[in-house]
C-alpha cells in the first residue's frame, strides 16, 4: 500500500483541480502518442479493454478510436469525470467504474487487454495489483503497462525549482524501480514474453515555461518530435538514466 494515509484524499483533490477537459494539445498528449506506438503493435483493431487506475483515460481515449470497447476503473470520482468529458466530447464510449485496484470487481478471464498508465509506482508493494490485473485478462491477452518510477529523468530535471507550496509529488508516495525489480515482480504470474522497456527522454516538463516562452504554443509539436527522435536510445541505458519510464508489455498464459 502506499505510505501517505491521506493519498485517497489528495488524488482526489487534484483531480478535482485540474479543471474541465481541454482539446489543445500540449507536452503530455506527446508523451501519450509516442507510449501507444509501443501497444499499437501488439493489439488487433478490436477487442474489449481495462485500464485500472485509469485517471483521464488518455490510453482508453487512443484505445476507442482504434476500435475498441474500453472500461475505465479508479478510485476517484473527479477523475472518473474527466474521463466521461474527454469521451462525450468525442462521441466516444466508455463504462466507467469506481472502486479499489486490489480487489476487481471483473469476472476472471473478461478483457483482451488490461492496463495501467502510471499506477504501480504509487504502492509499495504493487503485485497485488498486478495479480489482480492478470486474473482478468482472457488467456493470450495484452498486459501493458508503462510504470514511472522515483529516478531522475530529463523530464523531471528541472522540477526541483518549481516554486509550489502544496506540491503533492511531496505528499504522494512513489517508489524507485530498476527494470530488474520490475521483472521480478511478474515471477510465477501467468504472463509469458515479459517485455520491460526503459524509455520516455522528453524535454523538461518546465523548459517552455522557463525558458522559451515565446515558444508555449509549440509545446506539442516540439515535444513529440524531440521524443520521436530519442526513442532510439529506448531499451539502452541511456533510457534507463535519462528517461521517464519503463514500458511493460506481456501476453496471458
Amino acid at each position: 500500500m502506499a505510505f501517505h494515509p491521506n493519498i485517497p484524499e489528495v488524488w482526489e483533490s487534484d483531480w478535482a483541480n485540474k479543471g474541465n477537459y481541454s482539446e489543445v494539445r500540449g507536452l503530455w498528449d506527446a508523451i501519450d502518442e509516442i507510449k501507444f506506438r509501443y501497444l499499437r503493435e501488439k493489439i488487433s483493431k478490436n477487442g474489449f479493454a481495462l485500464e485500472v487506475g485509469c485517471g483521464t483515460a488518455r490510453l482508453l481515449y487512443f484505445l476507442a478510436n482504434f476500435g475498441w470497447q474500453t472500461v475505465g476503473f479508479d478510485f476517484s470520482p473527479s477523475a472518473l469525470e474527466l474521463a466521461r468529458s474527454r469521451f462525450v466530447s468525442k462521441s466516444l464510449e466508455i463504462d466507467l467504474i469506481s472502486g479499489n485496484a486490489f480487489n476487481l470487481p471483473f469476472r476472471n478471464r473478461s478483457f483482451d487487454l488490461v492496463s495501467s498508465t502510471g499506477l504501480l509506482e504509487h504502492f509499495e508493494n504493487p503485485r497485488s495489483i498486478v495479480r489482480e490485473m492478470i486474473r482478468v485478462l482472457k488467456p493470450d491477452g495484452v498486459f501493458y503497462s508503462h510504470i514511472v518510477p522515483k529516478k531522475f529523468s530529463l523530464l523531471r530535471s528541472l522540477d526541483r525549482f518549481q516554486i509550489n507550496p502544496l506540491n503533492n509529488q511531496k505528499i504522494i508516495f512513489e517508489r524507485s524501480f530498476t527494470r530488474v525489480e520490475i521483472i521480478e515482480m511478474f515471477e510465477g504470474l501467468e504472463i509469458r514474453d515479459l517485455c520491460v522497456v526503459p524509455a520516455g527522454i522528453f524535454l523538461p516538463r518546465k523548459f517552455f515555461p522557463k525558458i522559451l516562452t515565446f515558444a508555449n504554443r509549440f509545446e506539442y509539436t516540439i515535444s513529440k518530435y524531440f521524443g520521436m527522435l530519442t526513442t532510439i536510445f529506448d531499451g539502452t541505458s541511456v533510457a534507463e538514466l535519462l528517461g521517464f519510464y519503463f514500458i511493460v508489455l506481456g501476453t496471458k498464459i
